[in-house]
């Protein structure tokens, strides 16, 4: 019922963990806590792959004193049926990481846990970049897709540029099709930056979300970003 479009970036010696509802079906890597498949009931891929010779761009998860994508193994702490908790400590930096990935009705929902394991303020950065295959549907183009906010609407057929980015303030957009309607809703909390990167050549969006904040001594901030299959 379920398909991963590809899968031939899995790297030996970590886990790939599953788990899926009646909507949805998730692939979680242990290596960086990365989501490498989300597909919903008919088996429709909406994670970007990677590139033949590329690695799979999935979800990566920065993390840490400094903007770096963690590639480090996270402890499976937690698993339901729809359900995955995963634990990263970051001991140099007296820093740990939580990610609670769930899944409710057409939804997934990422819960990151940032926490400071001292008794000193620490600074710290998080960031997320889930990145999608565009068309999502094989009866549409690239071109046919608009991103949505609260403020602005832009067709991606307008984009001269091969790569374009766009700065955006709102905390929701829509990514949606307009011939065939299929897409997905991203709304998030605790990030104070956003930004969409569109990739004509690669057929690839993504979505950069980071945070630059500071915790108290023991201190844990919660920053969350919620997926809607349209």
């Amino acid at each position: 019922m379920y398909a991963v479009k590809n899968n031939k970036n899995q790297r030996v010696g970590f886990l790939i963990h599953k788990i899926n509802n009646n909507n949805l079906y998730i692939a979680l890597d242990t290596a960086g806590a990365s989501l490498r498949s989300l597909c919903d009931l008919h088996g429709t891929e909406y994670l970007w792959q990677g590139t033949k010779n590329g690695f799979n761009l999935g979800l990566p998860i920065s993390f840490g004193t400094a903007d770096n994508i963690l590639s480090s193994n996270f402890s499976l702490t937690n698993k339901t049926s729809t359900s995955l908790t995963l634990n990263y400590n970051d001991t140099e930096n007296d820093l740990s990481l939580k990610v609670v990935y769930e899944l409710m009705e057409n939804t997934l929902s990422i819960s990151l846990f940032a926490e400071n394991l001292s008794d000193t303020l620490k600074e710290y950065t998080l960031g997320l970049k889930p990145c999608f295959f565009l068309p999502i549907d094989e009866g549409d183009s690239f071109d046919d897709y608009v991103i949505k906010t609260k403020t602005q609407i832009k067709t991606l057929k307008d984009f001269k540029e091969n790569i374009t980015e766009l700065k955006l303030e709102e905390n929701a957009l829509s990514l949606y099709s307009i011939e065939s309607g299929k897409g997905i809703n991203v709304s998030y909390e605790g990030f104070s930056e956003c930004s969409v990167l569109s990739i004509k050549t690669d057929e690839l969006l993504c979505i950069t979300l980071k945070q630059c904040d500071t915790l108290l001594e023991r201190e844990t901030k919660e920053h969350s970003i919620k997926i809607s299959i349209i």
